[in-house]
């Protein structure tokens, strides 16, 4: 039986979607949103949904999902919804931050470089630079 609800046969799709005590999980998360989600029957196509159309913290909410049920099969301690939510929002934004594209910041290298003006034009270096001279150059 279901260490959460002891009212379903403990099945992975139910620990971790049909369960009613995981259902608030779902809804405090948003997944009306998906019309696919409350649908899918197969827990593989069910995970792939989720990674391609939510990411990071869909997956997340399935590992705090699980260590909330295991927590409270093992040692008895409940894990609230609002916990589990805060928990998996706070892992996905440090994993998004590691591996995340959005989460790198890429510089792009540009090469600039000065054409000798005109004759009888005077020129001011105001950005603070003296490449090749760093004696006339002021902090």
């Amino acid at each position: 039986m279901c260490g959460h609800c002891n009212l379903e046969p403990e099945f992975v799709l139910h620990c971790l979607l049909d369960c009613h005590k995981v259902h608030a999980v779902w809804d405090s998360f948003g997944a009306d949103n998906f019309a696919w989600f409350w649908l899918e029957n197969n827990i593989v196509k069910w995970i792939q949904k989720g990674i391609n159309d939510i990411g990071t913290r869909f997956i997340t909410i399935i590992w705090w999902i699980w260590r909330a049920r295991c927590d409270e099969c093992i040692s008895l301690q409940v894990i609230t919804t609002q916990m589990v939510m805060h928990r998996a929002s706070m892992m996905a934004s440090d994993i998004d931050k590691c591996y995340g594209v959005s989460a790198v910041s890429v510089k792009q290298v540009r090469w600039v470089s000065w054409v000798f003006p005109i004759s009888n034009v005077t020129v001011l270096n105001v950005d603070g630079s003296s490449l090749g001279n760093p004696c006339w150059s002021v902090p």
